[in-house]
């Protein structure tokens, strides 16, 4: 239910309280045959009185989210959510395209574990972050696009970049560390 509150609630105290035109109510969406809330759809994104954001359910329960945030009329991201409404999977489309997903989000238990980016459009990811919640931890690069790392970025408390490892090893390692200037 935790989506709930994040997503759900805002919006219904938004549309309750608010009363800028630009701002539309979500619209929900009924199963004829149960009455069970199926879909709630949403300008979140645009704030121009189109929808936008699409949030399918079953009941009470959120099953994902879709949304279209550069306005050109297709989804480019996919929100999915766990049982307990925490979000799970991200999926985020630079050309609006299902069949071409440019970066992979995954979370445990709602916090943000990793992420997976092609950055060239081949399809293929070519940079890897981990995370622990907001805090990247590392990020790895393949910097001639062959499907493997060639450098990793390791940050500390804060933030703050510590090393930079260059030269794969082949078995998941690196041969160079350097310590950057601060």
């Amino acid at each position: 239910m935790q989506f709930l509150k994040r997503f759900i609630a805002p919006l219904l105290l938004l549309s309750a309280c608010c009363s800028r035109p630009e701002v539309a109510k979500p619209v929900p969406s009924y199963d004829p045959k149960t009455g069970k809330l199926t879909r709630l759809e949403a300008d979140l994104v645009g704030k121009d009185g189109r929808p936008d954001t699409w949030t399918y359910m079953d009941g009470a329960v959120p099953l994902r989210t879709e949304q279209d945030l550069n306005q050109d009329g297709r989804i480019d991201r996919w929100e999915y959510v766990d049982p307990q409404g925490r979000i799970q999977k991200v999926l985020i489309s630079a050309s609006g395209s299902a069949d071409k997903i440019s970066r992979w989000e995954t979370y445990n238990e709602g916090l943000l574990t990793t992420v997976e980016e092609d950055t060239n459009g081949d399809g293929r990811p070519d940079q890897w972050e981990k995370h622990s919640g907001v805090p990247i931890l590392s990020v790895e690069f393949d910097r001639n696009f062959d499907g493997m790392p060639d450098e990793r970025w390791t940050y500390g408390v804060g933030g703050a970049l510590e090393w930079i490892e260059s030269g794969p090893d082949g078995v998941g390692g690196y041969l160079k560390k350097t310590k950057p200037l601060k």
